[in-house]
């Protein structure tokens, strides 16, 4: 009993020393309520805090970086399909104009056609005064593929003071000018440049065959035309409107014979110069 008296005390301070050490290490109340992780049910020395913080630290971090990626990845899954979508909208938007632009392309040609038919074949007077009905008239014989020569009415004659009095109308120029206008010299630059000075050969012959017959087959006029890439201007005098009277009955008879059976343009065989 005496011997149990005395070991007795002794157990007690050893049993409270384990319950002192084993209080030190294991806290139920450190840390954060907020967060209740296994990690804060740990001991409490100074490495082991230390390397636990830096632990709770990596993992806040990393659940951070995990969501600001998530969080980009819903961004460029919605940029994406906005993108789709908007480029969806573009095309629809883009298709839409094209096909708008193609109807109404085909609206104004088919309306363009019909106004040049108009002008072509039941012209009035405003369109032989202001040259439209002549051009037209003239840009069809000249892609004609029958040679003018060949033409019955291609052998009638033009006054040449009415060729002299016909505004011509080169590409570029803003004012009309005649070949009576370009013997002198306040003729624009432009029809110097495009008709004079071009082919000064070609343009010298024709002045040559104005002066020199006082008229001139409408096939020579209707090629020295298209030649030089000269319009017709807008008639504004008495003389002009007059010469453009002549000069559309003239092309008219002519355009008469290019739509005539192709058997009535076939060409004759040329008899060869040695046999003649």
């Amino acid at each position: 009993m005496r011997c149990l008296a005395r070991i007795m005390p002794l157990a007690l301070l050893v049993l409270l020393a384990i319950q002192v050490q084993a209080r030190a290490q294991y806290s139920n109340d450190y840390g954060p309520p907020w967060y209740p992780y296994a990690a804060w049910q740990g001991g409490s020395t100074a490495p082991g805090d230390i390397i636990r913080s830096e632990a709770m630290y990596l993992q806040a971090l990393g659940d951070y970086e995990l969501r600001c990626a998530l969080a980009a990845m819903v961004h460029s899954e919605r940029l994406a399909m906005e993108n789709e979508y908007l480029s969806a909208c573009r095309q629809s938007i883009m298709w839409q104009a094209s096909q708008r632009r193609r109807f109404e392309t085909a609206r104004l040609n088919a309306v363009l056609a019909e106004m040049r038919r108009r002008k072509l074949e039941y012209p009035m007077i405003d369109d032989v005064n202001d040259g439209s009905s002549l051009n037209l008239l003239l840009r069809e014989l000249s892609a004609c593929n029958t040679p003018l020569e060949q033409l019955p009415a291609s052998r009638a004659q033009m006054k040449s003071d009415m060729v002299r009095s016909l505004p011509l109308l080169c590409s570029g120029a803003t004012r009309p000018v005649s070949l009576r206008q370009a013997d002198r010299t306040d003729a624009p630059r432009e029809f110097r440049d495009q008709v004079i000075k071009a082919n000064e050969f070609s343009y010298d012959a024709f002045r040559m065959d104005l002066d020199d017959d006082g008229q001139v087959a409408i096939s020579d006029l209707v090629m020295f035309l298209t030649s030089f890439n000269l319009r017709l201007g807008k008639a504004t005098s008495a003389d002009e409107r007059e010469a453009y009277e002549t000069l559309h009955r003239r092309l008219w008879s002519m355009r008469m014979d290019l739509v005539q059976a192709p058997g009535d343009r076939v060409r004759k065989p040329e008899v060869p110069r040695a046999a003649r």
